[in-house]
């Protein structure tokens, strides 16, 4: 039996951390429907107080913009090799 994942979130340090504007805490969100959203979260502190702020983007999202970010990347690559 398939454990449901409805109305969950994980959340974790993020590891791969390596500029200040990286987010402190990454994870994922499964919505009632079903749908997948990725997280991030930024420690902040005001007036003494410690809190969360963060962000959510559907996971389709990310994908879609690594995939046109590659496409271009390629279509780049291969126009500069082309001698004529």
């Amino acid at each position: 039996m398939a454990l449901d994942k409805r109305n969950t979130f994980i959340l974790s340090r993020n590891e791969r951390k390596t500029e200040e504007t990286h987010a402190d805490f990454t994870g994922s969100l499964t919505d009632e429907n079903g749908n997948e959203f990725w997280l991030n979260a930024w420690v902040k502190e005001k007036d003494g107080r410690r809190f969360f702020t963060g962000n959510m983007k559907p996971k389709e999202q990310r994908r879609d913009e690594a995939t046109q970010g590659r496409r271009g990347s390629m279509k780049d690559a291969l126009d500069s090799d082309v001698p004529f």
